[in-house]
């Protein structure tokens, strides 16, 4: 039972995740290009994205230097927090408890 209910769950949570081309319909073309160009490369939102652009007949060419740079920005952006999370931190913290007072040390 418990594995049933954690699977139903499990569905529901990532389908609200996933989104459909009819999400994008209201967007401007302009920011449906960026925010398509932008996530290529596999992100799950990419696809749907592409479906609207292709069903409102869009054409993203004129906003190809707009969406280059928005996608050089997040790219950036993304290296920096992996680059942080690669990081070794250089100082260590230990704690100890007495009683009812923890008192940490750095090093």
């Amino acid at each position: 039972m418990k594995k049933s209910v954690g699977i139903l769950f499990l569905c529901f949570a990532l389908n609200g995740c996933a989104s459909s081309p009819d999400d994008y319909m209201n967007m401007t073309p302009r920011s449906l290009c960026i925010a398509w160009y932008e996530r290529l490369g596999g992100n799950i939102h990419a696809e749907p994205m592409g479906v609207a652009i292709d069903r409102r007949g869009i054409d993203c060419s004129p906003y190809m230097d707009a969406m280059k740079a928005a996608k050089k920005s997040r790219d950036e952006f993304y290296d920096g927090l992996k680059k942080n999370l690669e990081t070794t931190p250089t100082k260590q913290l230990r704690c100890t408890t007495v009683g009812n007072t923890t008192t940490c040390y750095e090093y």
